[in-house]
């Protein structure tokens, strides 16, 4: 969930970066954790790892041109595990309204083909 303040400081960084010449980056980095109480931790291979360990994954947005870079929006991933458990979720805080979501119907992701239109192209990488 995105609050007014980074909404607002999202657009004020596109307003003095843009230029036709700038990318849309797009990525998932794998956080490595401890426990199972982090939001959307899972058992994954992750090639941070080289194994098999409990992780976060994350989806993050953000632009690069010849004015600067900014982040733009980020999220965690939640897993089908994390969202089709609901006690889990309301104890790790996570809304009832959010349920789940692939990396292509993220956040993050809704931003991208508004920005093909605008500007050279968008970069992803699959994590």
């Amino acid at each position: 969930m995105q609050t007014r303040s980074a909404t607002t400081c999202a657009a004020m960084s596109l307003t003095s970066l843009a230029s036709l010449t700038g990318f849309w980056s797009s990525t998932t980095p794998v956080i490595l954790r401890r426990g199972t109480a982090s939001v959307g931790v899972q058992r994954q291979y992750t090639g941070t790892a080289g194994r098999i360990e409990n992780a976060q994954v994350g989806v993050v947005l953000a632009y690069a041109g010849c004015r600067g870079r900014a982040l733009i929006d980020r999220e965690v991933y939640l897993p089908k595990v994390w969202t089709n458990d609901r006690d889990r979720c309301r104890t790790a805080g996570v809304p009832d309204e959010v349920g789940f979501a692939n990396e292509d119907q993220s956040g993050s992701a809704d931003a991208r083909p508004r920005a093909r239109r605008r500007h050279s192209g968008v970069l992803g990488d699959r994590g």
